[in-house]
C-alpha cells in the first residue's frame, strides 16, 4: 500500500470594500456610507502583524468633481472626506482633472492615500518648456502599482483608465499625457517580445523576487472605463477577455494557473451599479444586456455605483495552485461575507453584497444645486459630533462651502434684469450668455479628433432661474449657480435638418398665452444659430426659418436632408418639452424632432453651472470675466 504525502493547499479569503464616483454629496448618504465601511472593516478585524485592517478599501475614480461643494472648494472638500475614509488604493477618473492640471497635482499632494495610474505617463518639458515627445516619465504623485499584504497574501494593485476616459478628460490637463491602451491585445506567454506595457507590468508583478519580479500572489485592477449599453461598448469586458479575468472554478477558468493575467477588476466611470455574469450579487440586481451576459460569462468585474448610494462588500475566494506556471494562487469565486467563525465563507451567503443607501428624507420640491438644501443643512448642523465624518462635513460646510459661495467669477458692466418669465418668452442677454458659455466649454474640451463638432447649442428657457437684477460690479459663484441650478447632462446629437426644425417647432407649439405673451419653459435658448418664428393666430407660435453656423462661423439656412451636430441637454434630447414635435391630433406624443436624433457623445457628469465656472477658470485663470449687456 502506497501513501501519497501531499502538502495541503493554502486556501484563503480576501475581504474587499469597493466604491467609485463619489461626486454629488448627500450629507446623510455620506455619514451612513462611512458608518457602513467602518462596520464592515470591524467585522473582518485587523491584521495585528501589519497594524491595519484585513479588508481592502478600493476606489475607482471621479472624486474631485462635480458637485456644488466641489465647485466651490475646487475639489478640496472631497480630499478631506476621502482622507477620513482612508482608502487603500484609488485610480483617478476624468473628473479628477476638471479644475486643471495644476489643481490636480495639488489635490493629489493633499491626499494621504495612494493614487495609482499604470497606463498613462507624461512627456517631460525640455529646456525651452516644449514637450519632449521622445521621452516619457511617471506622473508626479501617482504610483504605477501598489503592493499590499492582506490575509497572508501579497496583492499587486494596478490602476487603468480607458480610451473613453481620456477622451472625456479636460484637454488642457491631458496635453502631455501618453496613454498605453488598456485593451491592447495580450500575446502568448511564449512571445514576450509581443507583450504590451500592461502585460509586461502584470508579468513583473507576478514574477518571483529571485527572478527580479515582485512576487505577488494576486493582481487586482482598478479601472475607470466605459460601459455603454446603447453602443454595446464595455471596455472592462474587453480587458477581462484579454487578461483572462475568470473564476478558476468556471469553464473559461480551466487551467487558469498556467495563463497570465489579472485576477479581478473593480471598475467605475459610468455611474451605474453593474457586475459581470460571473459575479452573483445580493441586493438590487443590475441589468445585463444579452450581449453582456454572453461576453462577460465567468468574468469577475464589479462596478459599484455612484454618489455614496452603493457599496460592494466582496469576499474573494482564493485557492493555491503550487504547480501553476503563471499564477500560484487563483480566484475561484467572489462571495459576500465571512461566517461567524471567520474561518471560512458561509455557504448561505454566496453572493457579493450590494449595500444600497436610499435617502431618509425626500429632497424638498424645487431645491436644486443652486441652494444648499435645508434638509442637508439640518443634517450637518445636528449630526452627532461623536462621528468623525460628521465633524469633517460640518467643518467643510462652515469653513469652505459657505465661503466658496462668495467667490468672484465675473464682472458685470451693465445692469442685467433676470426675469424668469422673459426667459420663457423671448431672447434675453443672460440666456444668450449661458448658451454661448456652453459652446465655449465644448470648444475647450474638443480634442480635434472628431470629424465634426457641435456648431450650435440648444437649451430651454425653463432651465434659467432667478427673479432679480444683476447690478454692475462683481458676480459671485452662488449667483451663477442660481442662474442655471440644474445638474442636467449635456449631450451632442446628430440630427437631420428636418428633425431639428420639428424639434424647435414643437417647442414653440407648447407655448401658452399668459399675461399678454406666449410663454413656455420649452422656449428655445440658443447659440450658434438664428431662429425666426412668428405667432399665427390660428396655430399659435411656429417656426419660420432656421440658420446654423457653418465651419467658418457663417450662418447658413438649414437643409432638411443635411445632418447637423448639436449640443443640448439630455432632457431635450429625449424629446421632452415638445422637442419631439407638435402633438398629434389625438393628443398623443409624436416621435419626431430630437427623438430622431442620435446621441454621439455624453457629457452627463458635469452640470452646466460648473461648465460656466470652468470656462472662466480655463480661459481667464480665475480672473473674473466681463459680461457686457446687449444695447
Amino acid at each position: 500500500m502506497t501513501r501519497h504525502h501531499e502538502r495541503q493547499q493554502d486556501n484563503k479569503s480576501v475581504p474587499v470594500i469597493h466604491n467609485g464616483e463619489l461626486t454629488n454629496l448627500s450629507f446623510d448618504h455620506v455619514i451612513r456610507f462611512a458608518d457602513k465601511i467602518e462596520e464592515i472593516r470591524g467585522k473582518h478585524g485587523a491584521d495585528k502583524t501589519q497594524d491595519e485592517y484585513k479588508s481592502l478599501l478600493l476606489f475607482s475614480g471621479d472624486l474631485f468633481s462635480p458637485s456644488v461643494e466641489s465647485l466651490l472648494t475646487r475639489g478640496g472638500n472631497m480630499v478631506h472626506l476621502m482622507n477620513e475614509l482612508g482608502p487603500d488604493a484609488c485610480v483617478p477618473g476624468n473628473h479628477e482633472f476638471d479644475f486643471g492640471r495644476e489643481r490636480f497635482d495639488r489635490l493629489i499632494e493633499f491626499s494621504n492615500f495612494p493614487w495609482l495610474l499604470s497606463n498613462i505617463e507624461q512627456h517631460p518639458l525640455n529646456e525651452k518648456h516644449h514637450p519632449d515627445y521622445s521621452q516619457r516619465i511617471q506622473i508626479d504623485g501617482l504610483r504605477k502599482y501598489l503592493i499590499l499584504e492582506r490575509c497572508g497574501l501579497k496583492i499587486g494593485i494596478i490602476g487603468l483608465v480607458s480610451d473613453d476616459t481620456l477622451k472625456k478628460t479636460n484637454t488642457e490637463s491631458k496635453a502631455l499625457f501618453a496613454l498605453d491602451p488598456m485593451n491592447h491585445p495580450w500575446s502568448s506567454k511564449d512571445e514576450p517580445d509581443k507583450w504590451g506595457p500592461l502585460q509586461q507590468l502584470v508579468a513583473q508583478l507576478r514574477r518571483s523576487e529571485k527572478d527580479s519580479g515582485k512576487g505577488c500572489d494576486l493582481v487586482f485592477a482598478l479601472t475607470h472605463a466605459l460601459r455603454q449599453p446603447i453602443t454595446r461598448v464595455n471596455e472592462d469586458i474587453e480587458l477581462a477577455k484579454q487578461a483572462s479575468v475568470f473564476a478558476a472554478s468556471s469553464q473559461r477558468g480551466d487551467g487558469l494557473e498556467h495563463i497570465p493575467g489579472i485576477d479581478i477588476i473593480f471598475g467605475g466611470h459610468d455611474h451605474h451599479y453593474w457586475v459581470s455574469n460571473g459575479v452573483p450579487v445580493e441586493g438590487l440586481q443590475p441589468e445585463l444586456s444579452e450581449k453582456e451576459k454572453s461576453e462577460s460569462k465567468d468574468t469577475l468585474i464589479v462596478k459599484s455605483g455612484t454618489d455614496f448610494q452603493d457599496l460592494s462588500e466582496v469576499m474573494i475566494q482564493v485557492e493555491e495552485r503550487p504547480n501553476g506556471t503563471e499564477r500560484k494562487y487563483v480566484v475561484t469565486s467572489v462571495k459576500g461575507e465571512y461566517s461567524v467563525s471567520l474561518s471560512k465563507v458561509d455557504s448561505d451567503t454566496p453572493k457579493v453584497k450590494r449595500h444600497r443607501f436610499e435617502p431618509i428624507e425626500p429632497p424638498k420640491e424645487g431645491a436644486g444645486p443652486g441652494k444648499i438644501d435645508d434638509t442637508q443643512k439640518k443634517h450637518i448642523q445636528t449630526a452627532s459630533t461623536k462621528k468623525p465624518m460628521a465633524r469633517v462635513l460640518k467643518r467643510q460646510f462652515d469653513n469652505e462651502v459657505l465661503a466658496g459661495l462668495k467667490t468672484p467669477v465675473a464682472v458685470n458692466e451693465h445692469q442685467i434684469v433676470i426675469d424668469e418669465s422673459k426667459s420663457r418668452s423671448e431672447e434675453t442677454v443672460v440666456g444668450n450668455w449661458i448658451a454661448d458659455v456652453m459652446l465655449r466649454w465644448y470648444d475647450h474640451l474638443w480634442d480635434g479628433k472628431e470629424i465634426s463638432r457641435p456648431r450650435a447649442f440648444v437649451t430651454c428657457g425653463g432651465a434659467i432661474r432667478g427673479q432679480r437684477n444683476l447690478e454692475p460690479g462683481t458676480i459671485f459663484a452662488d449667483e451663477i449657480i442660481q442662474l442655471h441650478p440644474f445638474d442636467t447632462p449635456l449631450v451632442a446629437v446628430d440630427v437631420e435638418g428636418q428633425h431639428l426644425k420639428t424639434a424647435l417647432d414643437g417647442a414653440f407649439s407648447s407655448m401658452k398665452f399668459e399675461d399678454g405673451k406666449y410663454k413656455a419653459g420649452a422656449f428655445p435658448v440658443v447659440s450658434g444659430m438664428k431662429v425666426e418664428w412668428n405667432i399665427a393666430p390660428a396655430t399659435g407660435p411656429q417656426l419660420v426659418r432656421l440658420y446654423i453656423n457653418n465651419e467658418h462661423n457663417v450662418l447658413e439656412e438649414v437643409v432638411d436632408s443635411k445632418v447637423y451636430r448639436i449640443l443640448t441637454i439630455k432632457y431635450l434630447a429625449d424629446g421632452n418639452d415638445g422637442y419631439s414635435g407638435r402633438k398629434n391630433k389625438d393628443g398623443s406624443e409624436p416621435l419626431g424632432g430630437f427623438k430622431k436624433a442620435t446621441i454621439v457623445q455624453r457629457y452627463e457628469e458635469i452640470p452646466p453651472y460648473q461648465k460656466a465656472d470652468n470656462v472662466f477658470a480655463m480661459s481667464l485663470r480665475r480672473r473674473p470675466q466681463r459680461i457686457a449687456s446687449a444695447q
